[in-house]
């Protein structure tokens, strides 16, 4: 969960829209004007009442001709209120949004124009200035209207004093015969940007028609210079000159004026200006083919080459050598220059390949793919806009800008490109309806509000690691093996452990193949029990036999007779007399219950166990049953005994000599058919019982018609006995589950009794990196899916714990078969009770791990990572010195929140987002985390992400966060109300605890 603080949000600039909205409702009639007067204001709420009534007083207006057309950008001074007003007049519409600078709110007002009017020209006025006469508006429209212009320039004068006086201080004449010369327009450039010229450009008085594409560029000054030189140097053909009457009356006293000129930026824009307009001459006097300009530099053809030259201030040779790198990649989306230096300058060169602009609408997989392609790369093209995108001959998406603005990605840059390239591709939208601006929202709140994005950057990048997100490897579905039971056989004294030893037994045998049915055999008799090791509890076992068979753990529960007339008919069918009564034998061995059970299976072959045994596979794909039957299909095979560890891996074939060997009581595989052929058998009486137990007595009929019982088998599939005497004093749970996964000491090999003094201890790890897969009862595809991710890594220099916490067995069985390829370098522990994280997390990091500069990774068994260099990235960071390393990780439930742990005093920030997945640390440093910090009354403190982190990167010297891509996919299920206040209260401990460290 996320713990925030309950702070007033802070303003940050975040890439959001500029949420346009209708103030006050235009009409259609207002919309259907030829002409729109656009104001933007921006607390103003003392200079805009000269502008409106300017504005207002337009014969244009008067005549229905023209609206007025405000954009509030976010103002809070209270001008609605103040000149509520003069606002009611029906000409005036009014807009609210969100633009963040002047020449912003320009374009605004420029694209709402676009997209809602049906007028022919948008006539700037900013609210400090005011129109100079009635007939400004119309006499510069009415020209540009004649002439069929794009662009239409006029005069202005200005004025130094208050806006209440008026009193004008010089006038910016409009001369077409110095404007429309490009020579003597470059002179004029250069007078007012270098030498002190008084007289500008007249930039505040432009005219411009709908949807011309002509926009201000986003710099802090002289933007509307930038913009007329750019239109009167390249685009004179479109444009007019009206010089009089004057336009406006331009406001030296503007609060943006007077910032600008206070700040370097005034003079810096000028200097630079004039700068550029001289480079743009010098191309254009040569008559070379002039493709484009901008605040880098200047862009033309020449043959099959295409060459960008740029300004001094904006490429030197640190940011050359870094561009190349990055556009050193091959990649069929971007360019790749070739760099050379004339004089001052850097030029690139590239080229010439025939290409088209982008419709309004691009195809979506071209996105996908252009953005596919810089995530994979590692190269972020921050200039995304309309012109800078072009499609190759192909179709291929390509962005041909070279400059500063290409960089290496990270995630939050790729979010920004993504939006962007969204925006303008998918949606249509203009260039800078998305950009970064200062907001209090959050960055995911405001990148929710474009429609249809969110479900878009999920899709994009759960596609992009759809490798690493790939289902099941394997369908791990049994066939049934017709005509074999397994039969299980329990007594009283197997009570305690019935539950738990027939899941083992059924979920370590029922693949590749399962039975036609699974029988319980239960025996009635209470003891005294040979070698008895357990208090007998006939009333449990029959209860914990009954889940068995409610759980589907198996089939039928069958209970053993002990009348005295059923028991001596079954003796007499197997051992030829009728008096003899008792169940078990002279040595209190079990008899009767046994041999009554094989009566009672219904199929010809019968795998029949005790339920105490421990059976182990090292490979689940061995087809044990085949083999098994295979061997039993010779006709003087009575039964095959089940295999028992070895000393070598391989196989043994299956054999005995004749009459040999004494069929596995404990575990084996029997042909009833042929047993029944041979019934009845010679039996011994003494004191009125059976002195031979079934398989003794079936041992003695081998031997006197030369039948076989088999031994052998596969290394592949095993099974050990731990005998009673042994059992109260052995780690059956630790045994179990080792044995399980074909796992034993040296010691126990050749042996069926389980040595019980060997060493029965989880295999410990002494690996540099180590993975901590932690869950319960997860589901077997997810679980595939976070090992896949482990298998696609390019370095497998790690290792792995995976604790299965109060596991499932009707799914956990496959866990070793899941891990089978990393081999060796897996300690797997199931535990069939709940232990906890802090249990689990002692366990791996304290007793499993050895090494200790180990970096633990933890990684939750229902997630995965993200790209195939995770390890890698680890291993570069750890050579560096990192003790503590995060990788970003990505929710699908939430795609675009980025999570970014601060390690400066988390405790003081909500925990400062450091419980943030990928989290990886050192041994050493966890183990310094003193007891009070994880536990609280005896307790370990949940959430452990928020206990253990906030701990551990106090405790850090060189705390790292790599926030190129994303490493983790995290995946949560919500929480419910009550386990989130009991977390809060817990969070609340934490966060007051002293930092450490």
């Amino acid at each position: 969960m996320d713990y925030k603080r309950h702070a007033p949000k802070s303003v940050r600039q975040v890439l959001c829209t500029r949420e346009i909205t209708e103030v006050k409702p235009i009409s259609n009639e207002l919309k259907n004007r030829s002409i729109v007067i656009a104001i933007a204001i921006h607390n103003q709420t003392n200079s805009i009442d000269k502008a409106l009534k300017s504005a207002l007083q337009q014969t244009v207006v008067e005549k229905q001709q023209a609206a007025i057309l405000i954009l509030d950008d976010s103002s809070i001074d209270g001008w609605e209120r103040i000149h509520a007003e003069t606002l009611r007049n029906p000409n005036i519409a009014i807009i609210r949004g969100h633009c963040g600078s002047p020449a912003r709110a320009r374009n605004a007002l420029l694209d709402y124009v676009d997209n809602h009017f049906n007028s022919d020209w948008v006539c700037r006025l900013d609210s400090d200035d005011r129109l100079a006469t009635p007939i400004s508006v119309e006499e510069l429209c009415s020209k540009g209207t004649q002439t069929g212009a794009l662009y239409v320039l006029g005069s202005n004068s200005l004025s130094q004093s208050s806006p209440i006086a008026g009193e004008l201080s010089g006038i910016n004449l409009a001369t077409p015969s110095v404007l429309q010369d490009r020579k003597r327009l470059v002179e004029f450039i250069q007078g007012f940007c270098l030498e002190g010229q008084q007289q500008e450009l007249p930039s505040c008085n432009l005219v411009l028609a709908s949807n011309c594409g002509f926009r201000y560029p986003n710099i802090r000054s002289a933007e509307d210079h930038w913009l007329v030189a750019e239109l009167l140097m390249l685009h004179s053909d479109v444009g007019q000159i009206v010089s009089t009457p004057l336009y406006s009356i331009y406001s030296l006293n503007g609060t943006e004026t007077k910032r600008n000129k206070n700040d370097t930026q005034w003079s810096d824009q000028r200097t630079r200006l004039a700068f550029a307009v001289k480079s743009w001459q010098e191309i254009l006097d040569t008559k070379k083919e002039l493709l484009g300009v901008g605040h880098e530099g200047v862009v033309w053809r020449e043959d099959d080459v295409i060459l960008k030259r740029f300004y001094p201030w904006a490429m030197n040779g640190q940011y050359v050598k870094r561009i190349s790198k990055l556009l050193d990649n091959c990649s069929p989306h971007l360019l790749n220059p070739t760099w050379f230096q004339e004089r001052d300058s850097w030029l690139c060169q590239t080229s010439y390949k025939p290409m088209r602009g982008l419709r309004q609408y691009t195809e979506k997989s071209e996105i996908i793919k252009f953005l596919r392609d810089i995530y994979k790369i590692g190269v972020a093209p921050l200039n995304i806009k309309r012109s800078n995108m072009l499609l190759d001959e192909n179709g291929r998406l390509v962005m041909i800008d070279i400059g500063k603005d290409i960089v290496d990605l990270n995630l939050s840059r790729f979010l920004d490109l993504c939006a962007r390239m969204y925006g303008i591709g998918i949606l249509g939208w203009s260039d800078e309806e998305l950009v970064r601006r200062p907001s209090k929202q959050s960055q995911d709140e405001a990148l929710k509000k474009i429609p249809g994005f969110e479900t878009f950057y999920r899709e994009l990048i759960l596609g992009i690691h759809k490798e690493q997100l790939k289902g099941p490897a394997k369908n791990m579905e049994a066939t049934t093996k017709q005509d074999v039971t397994l039969l299980i056989k329990a007594c009283a004294q197997d009570a305690e452990v019935l539950l738990h030893q027939v899941q083992h037994i059924v979920s370590q045998l029922s693949y590749p193949n399962t039975f036609e049915e699974v029988v319980l055999l239960l025996d009635s008799y209470e003891g005294p029990f040979l070698r008895q090791y357990a208090t007998p509890n006939l009333v449990k076992l029959q209860s914990e036999a009954k889940k068995l068979k409610r759980d589907g753990w198996v089939n039928s529960v069958i209970i053993a007779p002990i009348d005295l007339e059923t028991i001596k008919n079954l003796y007499l069918r197997w051992f030829g007399k009728s008096d003899i009564s008792h169940t078990h034998t002279l040595s209190s061995a079990p008899l009767s219950s046994q041999i009554w059970a094989f009566e009672n299976v219904t199929t010809r072959y019968v795998l029949q166990c005790d339920c105490d045994v421990l059976v182990g596979r090292k490979d689940f794909n061995h087809a044990y049953l085949d083999d098994m039957l295979s061997a039993l299909a010779t006709e003087d095979v009575f039964s095959v005994g089940f295999n028992i560890p070895k000393a070598n891996n391989g196989f043994r074939r299956y054999e005995a000599e004749p009459g040999e060997y004494v069929p596995e009581v404990r575990m084996g595989l029997l042909d009833l058919k042929r047993i029944f052929q041979h019934i009845p058998l010679e039996n011994p009486v003494k004191d009125e019982r059976y002195t031979l137990t079934w398989h003794r007595a079936l041992h003695r009929r081998q031997k006197q018609r030369s039948i076989r019982s088999l031994r052998g088998g596969d290394s592949r599939t095993f099974y050990l006995h731990p005998r009673n005497e042994d059992k109260p004093h052995l780690d059956l749970y630790t045994v179990r589950d080792l044995v399980a996964q074909g796992q034993y000491p040296l010691e126990q090999a050749e042996n069926f009794d389980l040595v019980p003094f060997a060493n029965w201890d989880y295999p410990k790890r002494d690996e540099e990196i180590v993975f901590l897969l932690k869950g319960s009862r997860t589901n077997p595809e997810l679980l595939q899916r976070c090992l896949n991710s482990l298998k696609q890594q390019d370095c497998q220099h790690f290792g792995i714990i995976l604790i299965d916490d109060d596991c499932d067995l009707s799914t956990s069985w496959q866990w070793p078969d899941f891990l089978r390829s990393f081999n060796a370098r897996v300690t797997l522990i199931r535990r069939l009770h709940h232990a906890g994280r802090g249990e689990n997390f002692k366990e791996a990091i304290s007793n499993i791990c050895l090494n200790p500069d180990a970096f633990i990774v933890i990684l939750d068994q229902d997630d995965s990572l993200l790209g195939k260099d995770v390890v890698t990235i680890l291993k570069s960071h750890i050579e560096a010195g990192a003790d503590l390393i995060q990788l970003p990780m990505f929710r699908p439930d939430k795609p675009l929140k980025q999570y970014t742990p601060n390690y400066i005093s988390p405790r003081r920030h909500g925990g400062g987002e450091v419980w943030a997945h990928l989290r990886a640390f050192k041994k050493v440093l966890f183990e310094k985390i003193p007891e009070e910090y994880l536990y609280k009354e005896g307790e370990w403190i949940t959430p452990s992400d928020y206990s253990t982190m906030m701990s551990l990167v106090e405790l850090a010297n060189k705390p790292v966060f790599v926030s190129q891509r994303y490493g983790y996919l995290h995946e949560r299920l919500p929480y419910s109300t009550k386990v989130k206040e009991e977390q809060l209260q817990k969070l609340e401990y934490l966060m007051s605890l002293t930092p450490l460290g």
